[in-house]
Order: C-alpha cells, then sequence, then structure tokens
C-alpha cells in the first residue's frame, strides 16, 4: 500500500500534468505545486542534524500547499503516519520530539479550514502547546473550545480528551482541586466507554494531582494502576510518564532509591521513543532525587540537562524547575559566580514574591561574598522595597525585611561605614516580635559588635 505521502505526490503530479495540456491555474499557483513536488519526492537530508530533518520535507511541501490553500493535501501530509508501520502521524511526531512551534504552524493554518472533526485536533493540540509554552490562560480557552466542539458533535471520546486538558491548564494555573474534577469526569467517561487506554491516562492524571494534594496512598494507587493498564495497551510513553510520576511520589515518602530506579527507567525510556519532554521532566525528577540523597554533583548534572531539553523545546516549567535548583545548589556549594546567574534567570520565571525574596537574598548574598558590595547593597534594597509591598498580614514579610536590613548593615560593615550599619541594625530591631526574637537577638549581638569596633 502506497504511503500517505506517496499519494499526495502522485495527487500533485497528475494535477501538473492535466495543467500541460489544459491550464487552469494562476502561473504562482503552479510554481507552489512545483515546490511542493520537490520538497516530498527530492528532499533528503544529507546530514541529520536533527531529528526534524527527517521530515522537514513534508514540513516544506505543508507550506506550499497552505500558499495556494490547497487545505485538503495540507491536511493529508499533516495527519499522515510517519512511517508505514506506525500509528503516530506528523503533528504528533513533532509534539514528542519538542518541535511546538512546528507542530503550532500546522494547527493554525488548518484550524477553521476543513471539518469540525480536524478542528477538534487542532483546538486540542492548540491547547496543550500553550500550556507546554507557559501560556496557560490561552490553553484553558483551546480546551475550552474543544470541548463545546465535542459535546455539539457528540464525539464522546473528543470530549473525555477535552476534559482531562482542561484539568491540565487548570493545574498549570494554580488551581488543583477543579483540576481533579475535571480529571475524575475524563476517567468516568474513558470507563463508560471502555477505552482502556483513556482510562489510563485520566488515572495518570489524577494519580499526579493527588500527590500535589499529599494524598500519597490515593496517588499511589493510582499511578500503579497507570502503569498496569500503559503495558497491557503497550503505551510505552504512558508506561514512561507512569515511572516517572510514582518516583516522585516515593521522592515525597523518602522511598529514595525506588525513586531513583523509576527515574532512570523513565528517562531510558523517554530516550528510547524520543519523547523529549519525557526525558527534560524524567532528568528534572532525577535531580530531586540526588538531591534529596545529598548527592549535589549528580543533581547538579541533573538539573544541567535538563534545562539544555527544556531551554531546546521551549519547556517553560522544566527550565523554571532546573534554573531554581541549579542556583539553590550553586550557592550551597560555594559556586557563587554560577549561582548569580542561574538565580538571575530564575527570577524570569517566579510570579510568587516569597520565591522571589529569597531568590534576591540569595543574590545579595552570593555577590557579598564575591567581593561585588554594590550589587549586594542593589539586591538586598531590592528584597526590602519588594516585601514592603507584600500583604501586611504576609507571615514572610517581617522577616524578609529584617533580612534585608542585617545583610544591608552586614555589607556596610565590610567597608566600614559603621554608622550605616548601626541604623540599619536599628530597623531591623524594630520589626523583631514572636517567632523572630532568635534573628532579633543575633543582630543585636552584631550591632554591639559594630559598636564596639567603632570606639575603637
Amino acid at each position: 500500500m502506497a504511503s500517505t505521502k506517496q499519494l499526495v505526490l502522485d495527487q500533485l503530479q497528475a494535477l501538473l500534468a492535466r495543467e500541460r495540456t489544459q491550464p487552469s491555474l494562476p502561473r504562482s499557483h503552479r510554481a507552489q505545486y512545483v515546490a511542493t513536488i520537490n520538497w516530498l519526492h527530492r528532499y533528503a537530508p544529507k546530514q541529520i542534524l536533527e531529528k526534524v530533518d527527517l521530515v522537514r520535507g513534508e514540513l516544506e511541501a505543508f507550506h506550499h500547499l497552505c500558499h495556494v490553500a490547497d487545505w485538503a493535501s495540507a491536511h493529508q501530509l499533516a495527519f499522515a503516519p510517519i512511517s508505514e508501520a506506525g500509528t503516530e502521524e506528523l503533528h504528533e511526531r513533532l509534539f514528542n520530539w519538542g518541535y511546538y512551534r512546528e507542530q503550532q504552524e500546522l494547527y493554525a493554518n488548518l484550524l477553521h479550514r476543513l471539518d469540525e472533526e480536524v478542528d477538534l485536533v487542532c483546538l486540542n493540540g492548540l491547547g496543550s502547546l500553550h500550556d507546554v509554552l507557559g501560556n496557560a490562560s490561552q490553553s484553558l480557552e483551546y480546551h475550552q473550545q474543544s470541548l463545546e466542539l465535542a459535546q455539539a458533535l457528540g464525539n464522546a471520546e473528543a470530549e473525555a480528551t477535552a476534559l482531562g486538558n482542561l484539568g491540565h491548564a487548570y493545574l498549570s494555573l494554580g488551581q488543583p482541586q477543579r483540576s481533579l474534577h475535571y480529571y475524575q469526569q475524563h476517567l468516568a467517561m474513558a470507563q463508560a466507554a471502555g477505552n482502556l487506554r483513556s482510562a489510563g491516562i485520566a488515572l495518570g492524571n489524577l494519580g499526579n494531582v493527588h500527590r500535589i494534594l499529599e494524598d500519597y496512598d490515593r496517588a499511589i494507587h493510582c499511578i500503579q494502576r497507570r502503569l498496569e493498564i500503559a503495558r497491557e495497551v503497550q503505551d510505552r510513553r504512558g508506561e514512561g510518564d507512569a515511572y516517572g510520576n510514582l518516583g516522585s511520589v516515593y521522592v515525597l515518602q523518602e522511598r529514595l532509591e525506588e525513586a531513583l530506579l523509576l527515574q532512570q527507567q523513565a528517562i531510558a525510556i523517554a530516550q528510547d521513543i524520543g519523547n523529549r519532554l519525557g526525558e527534560c521532566r524524567a532528568y528534572g525528577n532525577l535531580g530531586l532525587v540526588y538531591q534529596a540523597t545529598g548527592d549535589k554533583v549528580q543533581a547538579i548534572e541533573c538539573f544541567q540537562k535538563t534545562l539544555e531539553l527544556a531551554s531546546a523545546i521551549e519547556d517553560l516549567e522544566g527550565q523554571r524547575l532546573a534554573v531554581l535548583q541549579l542556583g539553590k545548589l550553586s550557592q550551597q556549594t560555594n559556586r557563587y559566580e554560577e549561582a548569580i546567574r542561574y538565580q538571575q534567570q530564575a527570577l524570569g520565571f517566579v510570579t510568587d514574591l516569597v520565591q522571589a525574596g529569597s531568590l534576591m537574598l540569595n543574590l545579595g548574598t552570593a555577590c557579598r561574598e564575591m567581593g561585588r558590595r554594590a550589587e549586594a547593597i542593589a539586591w538586598y534594597e531590592k528584597l526590602i522595597v519588594m516585601a514592603n509591598q507584600m500583604d501586611n498580614d504576609a507571615p514572610e514579610k517581617p522577616s524578609f525585611l529584617m533580612m534585608g536590613h542585617y545583610c544591608l548593615a552586614s555589607v556596610y560593615h565590610q567597608l566600614g561605614r559603621w554608622m550605616d550599619a548601626i541604623a540599619a541594625c536599628d530597623q531591623a530591631l524594630l520589626l523583631a516580635k514572636g517567632s523572630l526574637a532568635p534573628l532579633a537577638d543575633k543582630i543585636e549581638k552584631f550591632r554591639q559588635q559594630v559598636l564596639s569596633e567603632q570606639v575603637r
């Protein structure tokens, strides 16, 4: 049986053969079709530098077809199995390989061009892409449209998928309870339809959200069932995801040896099937395991690999995890130059004021340790400004303010600015109360030391 690529090629060659005797297309259209045929027939990568080079011909041909609004042929290429033996289609393989921008172009071009069944796939795909790219609100919008369309068409399978994807979007928006509600609906629909693969996906998602909600026993039950189903239906990606999710729960339970083996299995499967997002997340999880065991060297290597993969595929969550952990580990191992670089990157990924405050405090300390005192002062002052913007009932506010002033005092002391150091200590001590008494005692001792040195 001829491949979809060959069928499209045969159709276009027949079209151009008719055009030679009975021309009906504009010359510009004929040129686009000639280019399409050349990409499909003649393209062969001289050197495969990236996996996308394997399908470059199909992608370029797709764009030429879009220029002439031949949406039917473009759709055939985008939704074609990438091998005669496989069932994975071109647009799906692009996601697994981590080529999100290329996949996004396929969906954006085909959306509202053909029929509503194609629109379902495009809306679902665009929603998933925006979730990975960190655009949770846009992801939610696309998945909501997908759900409404699936319900209007009476497509129960697509409706179940949309419910699960809405769960992802709400989880990304920091609403795990609402996410749980959608995952439960997805599972119920999949079970009612007897769709074992879909039920497995829903169970994996439920396990993940139960982990976040710290219901570890229920999380393990769901993930183990997910693993059983993945093996039963020969879903390698699902099997790898289950290993990774189960390992994440075991870390929280301090079952570190088991967690280590599971994350290594997750990496092996992701590499074997070319799932770069899965590989990225598994390396991040493995780094957390090594961090928990106290092996900081191995942890750093894993997070560096995570950052490399996450940057290549524009996985913002992977980048955020990697730079936060690399900044922390670099600070702990006195690699202050690296700590500064990673923590400055991390500030671009965090919106939580507590996380931002911790990063500013660490940045000031790293600069101080390197003798970059002007930069240290600037970071401590930024910390104080940020802390003053926090709600008055925020428990972290007084400790951030006290630490900011105390750290400023330490830099002023190094610079011989005695009066400024004492004034900063006085500002810190005005905030002392309750649980901050031990820190206040430390600051008072430092203040007395500065006073005695000033007298001498």
